[in-house]
């Protein structure tokens, strides 16, 4: 039985919820940290300037800590908003305060 934040479902339904159009939905159903990851790859290549990637949770994309950054600094390289939606992340945003 899958627990709720590896039920490809409710990350479906969470990111359709946020405004995700279904067609540019990709969920990857491998897992593991060495496991290959073609819907990722595959995704990676797609993006252009000014495209946005959105996750139910930072563990949905990274296979470790290292790729997490990995991803982060390639996303950051190619003008890419990143955006995580349970933990609140949103790199497009532009808040300031102190």
């Amino acid at each position: 039985m899958s627990t709720r934040e590896q039920n490809a479902a409710s990350q479906y339904d969470a990111l359709v919820a946020a405004g995700i159009a279904p067609e540019n939905i990709v969920i990857e159903k491998i897992s593991g940290k060495l496991a290959s990851r073609p819907q990722l790859d595959q995704l990676l290549d797609r993006l252009q300037p000014g495209d946005q990637v959105v996750v139910t949770r930072l563990r949905r994309i990274g296979r470790s800590h290292q790729h997490l950054l990995d991803l982060s600094a390639w996303f950051e390289q190619h003008n890419l908003d990143f955006v995580v939606l349970e933990q609140g992340i949103d790199t497009a945003a532009t808040v300031m305060s102190w």
